[in-house]
C-alpha cells in the first residue's frame, strides 16, 4: 500500500516559462544592485561573466559527482575571483536571493497540482518533495508563491542535503524522515535518470510525468527485443 507520495518540483508541480539567458542576466542585474546599494562597487560585466561561468561549471561538477554546489558557494567563489573579500553573510544571501527573483516570477503552477495534492492529503497520504536545486531558499520561496508548501510533510533539496538526485541517499533520508519503508512510497517526477532511477535504486515505486510530451509506442529493455516486435 502506498502511504507516501514524493514529488519532484520543476516540470512536475511547477513549470518555468521564461528564457534562461534573459532571466540569468536580469538576476545578475539585481544581484549587482544589492551590492551597489551597499557601496560595494563591482564591474557588472565582470560579475556577469564570472558568475555565469562559475554557475555552469558548478552544474557540470554537481551532475558528475551528485554532490550539490550551492549558489551561495558559487557566489563565494565568484567574489574571490573578483577580489571582493569579507562581505557579511547576510548580504551575500540577499544577493543570491535577488538573483533568483526574476526566475521565480517566470514559474507557473501546473493546472492539476492543487487538486492532486488536496486529494492525496484527504486520502491520508504523507507528502514529500525532493528537488535538485542550488538554493534551498529558492525552493521555499517558489512553493510559498503558489501556496503548496502547506501540503507537504517534508521538503528536501539538494542544496540543503548536499547531494543530488539520483543519489540513493537523498531518497533514503526522505523515507527516514517520513518514517516509511521504500515499498510504501511512490516517487513522482519528470526525469527518468534522476527521479525514476534514483527511487527505483532503493526499491521505491516511481511514476513518470510526461506533461503531454510525445511518447514512444514501445519501450525496449534491450535492442534484441526489436526482433520479436517486428516479426
Amino acid at each position: 500500500m502506498i502511504k507516501a507520495v514524493i514529488f519532484d518540483l520543476g516540470n512536475t508541480l511547477v513549470k518555468f516559462t521564461g528564457d534562461p539567458e534573459e532571466i540569468n542576466r536580469k538576476g545578475v542585474e539585481l544581484m549587482h544592485k544589492v551590492f551597489s546599494l551597499e557601496s560595494i562597487h563591482i564591474d557588472f560585466d565582470k560579475l556577469f561573466e564570472t558568475w555565469t561561468r562559475n554557475r555552469i561549471s558548478a552544474f557540470k561538477e554537481a551532475d558528475r559527482t551528485m554532490k550539490e554546489i550551492t549558489a551561495d558557494e558559487t557566489l563565494d567563489k565568484t567574489l574571490i575571483e573578483l577580489n571582493i573579500k569579507d562581505l557579511p553573510e547576510e548580504l551575500k544571501k540577499r544577493a543570491v536571493d535577488a538573483f533568483f527573483t526574476p526566475e521565480i516570477e517566470k514559474y507557473i503552477l501546473m493546472d492539476d497540482a492543487i487538486d492532486t495534492l488536496e486529494y492525496l492529503k484527504k486520502q491520508g497520504k504523507k507528502l514529500g518533495l525532493i528537488s535538485n536545486a542550488t538554493c534551498h531558499r529558492f525552493v521555499v520561496r517558489l512553493m510559498n508563491k503558489f501556496g503548496i508548501d502547506e501540503y507537504f510533510d517534508e521538503v528536501m533539496t539538494s542544496a540543503g542535503e548536499g547531494i543530488r538526485k539520483p543519489h540513493p541517499e537523498i531518497f533514503r533520508r526522505m523515507l527516514n524522515r517520513l518514517g516509511l519503508e521504500s515499498s510504501e512510497s511512490l516517487m513522482v517526477g519528470d526525469m527518468l535518470d534522476y527521479d525514476v532511477a534514483g527511487a527505483r535504486s532503493i526499491g521505491m515505486k516511481a511514476a513518470l510525468v510526461v506533461n503531454g510530451k510525445p511518447q514512444p509506442d514501445w519501450i525496449l529493455d534491450y535492442l534484441g527485443e526489436l526482433k520479436v516486435l517486428v516479426s
